[in-house]
């Protein structure tokens, strides 16, 4: 007879957090976010394409780079 497990739900853990964060700095475990801004090879790709390629320019704003910070202290994360 083919029985299919008992599946609780409720007692489950979140699989997308990140379990066992703890800040370098101030040891809370509130956990961290991310700021997402275009990267230094971003603006130097811009700009040498503004000059040779002006129809393409805009290719330069979409080299971006993801900075990490702890939610409770606001500290840069590596």
């Amino acid at each position: 007879m083919n029985q299919t497990p008992n599946m609780n739900w409720q007692n489950q853990q979140n699989p997308l957090q990140p379990q066992g964060f703890r800040c370098p700095y101030c040891q809370s475990q509130a956990g961290s976010y991310f700021v997402s801004k275009i990267s230094t090879q971003g603006w130097i790709v811009m700009l040498i394409l503004l000059l040779f390629c002006f129809p393409l320019f805009w290719v330069g704003f979409l080299m971006k780079e993801e900075t990490y910070y702890c939610r409770s202290c606001q500290m840069k994360l590596s």
